[in-house]
């Protein structure tokens, strides 16, 4: 069934593909790609049942690091801040990723609109670990401040030469 909804979806039959995986998740209530698959749906219909689903896949032996990441930005956008922390830190630890803690806790500041600490969040994670991930987010946030930017036109200027450098680096 969770193949089926995977084609379903594909097909842009969300009804459908929910029914599927249903009935996956009916015959196995610990079926890791219908869970992964029904924790998606839910996340992007804004439903913070996903979080339960997200968890399911993060508890198996096949759960990747986007499992984990998913998990992590849906608990920050429903509101669970220490929970996403936590799992920022397993992150950081298990797939050796230091800064991720710190783009979390960014995300976590501008959801409440504490921006000022986003920011400090955000320069410790480049400062940490200099990737494009980091990189982005920085200049994301930079770009998204249009007070900030006559101040900061040559510091954004660098970081998208950087960006640029990187993208060069891995072929993109």
């Amino acid at each position: 069934y969770s193949d089926l909804a995977v084609q379903q979806l594909a097909a842009n039959k969300t009804q459908e593909a929910r029914a599927s995986v249903v009935l996956a998740l009916g015959s196995y209530s610990e079926h890791v790609d219908a869970s992964r698959l029904l924790a998606r749906m839910l996340d992007a219909e804004g439903d913070a049942r996903s979080i339960f689903y997200y968890t399911v896949v993060t508890k198996s032996r096949r759960a990747s690091i986007e499992d984990f990441k998913n998990l992590a930005q849906a608990l920050v956008k429903y509101g669970d801040y220490s929970e996403a922390q936590v799992v920022a830190e397993r992150i950081a630890n298990r797939w050796n990723e230091p800064a991720y803690p710190h783009l979390i806790n960014a995300e976590s500041y501008a959801k409440q609109g504490d921006f000022s600490a986003q920011e400090n969040e955000l320069r410790l994670a480049l400062g940490i670990q200099e990737n494009q991930a980091t990189l982005s987010a920085l200049i994301q946030y930079l770009m998204s401040q249009p007070d900030l930017m006559p101040n900061r036109a040559s510091e954004l200027d660098q970081l998208l030469q950087k960006m640029a450098k990187s993208n060069d680096a891995q072929g993109l």
